[in-house]
């Protein structure tokens, strides 16, 4: 370690402060060694100039350059770039015009704890020249110029225990990440090398266009000027902690483990659940699909646009206002997992294996049923097809308003709660599989080919057997009626 010790004595003539003595005494730090500069001006000054600094010159391209007890400086960085290793803004009253280039032969720092937020104006341009670079901020910081990679890929890593705002353009092969505190990019960042939070809050009212990976920590996108521009051009992961989007746009979305994404308002593109939570509050999504066999989606006042794919998990579509919007407007399959409808409406609703959709109030389109199961509690379902050859669909409380047509499974009509609607409301036409009526009422019912009509109590409209099975057990059936074969001609 080299130690020195200075005894700087200024002097003022008529234009001002110079140096009139300076006397270092000790070892002298070597060419090229890494050491602190302080800057001494109280006045306006210039960075280059050798005289504003405690060393006698400008700190060096490993030095880091101190800016402390000059809260009515200027210091003017100037045309030149000027090279250096840290900055350590402490007080000072404007630093302007002008470049910092950092040392690129290793991570640099810039700390900030300045009382004002704005001591590094926006004519300032930091370039990271290949370094990482590591921001730091102890109070409020408020940056609006913009910082640039003039070298090789490197990280911008942000962390605060205030809040900090950069407002200026982010670009080049940069990657940025967030670890504690509450950071905001309000510019249309252009940076290549996408975006990880791990800890704290990100706030995102300008652009990112690269992958957004959120880890931990909450990522909030807030579109405060409406434009054309994704807020998050890129795909995004949400594999633990949150990002909520309540202004503006997003593209691909995918949550997963402890990840969650809420959106109020604006628009996202295709989200994805593999295992986390998904909440649409508001706003309209192109498409929602959940793969995962864990995590829950939920839909209350946001609209799918485009199909919904449930694979895995449950999705819960509940409507808290009432619209004339589809919450899922698109075609919706289920092979797996669950989708609840207990307020709202949605599209046509298929599903199949282990796929479950249950209905208890609401609207829902057209429902197919290749082999899953079907549980029509409440609402109103506008047709009703069984195709597959296993599954079972049932109608309680819902309501079927046109065709039922069943070529497989079971079918079972048992009311719950007696009211004056028809739970089969249109014709039914069973040519495979069966109808089962326990409780109820249904209306024309044909029965053909392998079809079975079992009805135990309520009520049935026309019953035409055209080759099939009937069986009136109980209840009443309005007119019954049997087809016989045609003779062979002769």
């Amino acid at each position: 370690m080299l130690h020195f010790s200075r005894t700087i004595t200024r002097a003022v003539n008529s234009k001002g402060l110079f140096l009139t003595t300076a006397l270092v005494s000790g070892l002298i730090a070597l060419p090229g060694h890494a050491q602190d500069a302080v800057w001494v001006e109280p006045g306006p000054g210039t960075y280059a100039d050798g005289v504003n600094w405690d060393i006698l010159s400008p700190p060096g391209a490993t030095d880091t350059a101190i800016f402390l007890a000059a809260p009515f400086s200027t210091v003017t960085i100037g045309i030149t770039p000027v090279a250096v290793g840290n900055l350590d803004i402490i007080s000072i009253g404007s630093i302007e015009n002008g470049t910092f280039e950092f040392n690129n032969g290793s991570a640099s720092t810039l700390t900030y704890s300045d009382l004002q937020p704005g001591a590094l104006a926006s004519s300032v341009t930091l370039d990271l020249n290949g370094a990482d670079l590591s921001i730091s901020s102890i109070t409020d910081m408020d940056f609006g110029g913009a910082i640039e990679n003039g070298g090789a890929a490197a990280t911008l890593a942000l962390n605060t225990t205030a809040e900090m705002t950069l407002s200026g353009v982010i670009s080049g092969a940069t990657a940025v990440t967030l670890g504690s505190g509450t950071a905001t990019l309000s510019g249309d960042n252009t940076y290549t090398g996408g975006t990880l939070v791990s800890g704290g809050t990100l706030g995102v009212t300008g652009q990112v266009l690269g992958t957004t990976t959120i880890a931990g920590g909450a990522v909030v996108v807030n579109e405060t000027t409406v434009d054309a521009a994704l807020e998050l051009a890129g795909a995004t992961t949400v594999s633990a902690g949150s990002l909520t989007l309540t202004a503006g746009d997003v593209a691909a979305v995918t949550t997963s483990g402890t990840g969650t994404f809420t959106q109020s308002a604006g628009v996202s593109g295709a989200v994805e659940n593999t295992g986390g939570t998904v909440n649409l509050n508001g706003g309209t999504a192109a498409t929602l699909a959940h793969t995962g066999t864990a995590g829950t989606s939920t839909v209350t006042d946001g609209q799918v646009l485009g199909t919904t794919t449930i694979a895995g998990g449950a999705v819960v579509v509940n409507e808290t206002t009432v619209d004339a919007a589809l919450e899922l407007a698109g075609a919706t399959t289920v092979s797996a997992g669950s989708l609840t409808l207990t307020a709202g409406d949605v599209a046509a609703v298929t599903t199949s294996g282990t796929g479950v959709f249950t209905q208890s109030a609401g609207i829902s389109g057209a429902v197919e049923n290749t082999g899953g199961t079907v549980n029509l509690n409440g609402g109103t379902a506008a047709t009703l097809a069984h195709t597959g050859t296993a599954g079972t669909s049932t109608v309680t409380d819902g309501q079927v308003l046109g065709t039922t047509t069943i070529a497989g499974g079971a079918v079972v009509v048992n009311e719950t709660t007696v009211d004056a609607a028809l739970e089969l409301a249109g014709a039914t036409t069973v040519s495979a599989g069966s109808l089962t009526l326990t409780a109820g009422d249904v209306a024309a019912v044909t029965t053909s080919g392998t079809g079975t009509f079992t009805q135990s109590a309520g009520v049935s409209g026309a019953v035409e057997n055209t080759g099939g099975t009937v069986n009136l057990n109980g209840g009443t059936a309005a007119t019954s009626h049997i087809v016989a074969p045609l003779a062979p001609a002769r």
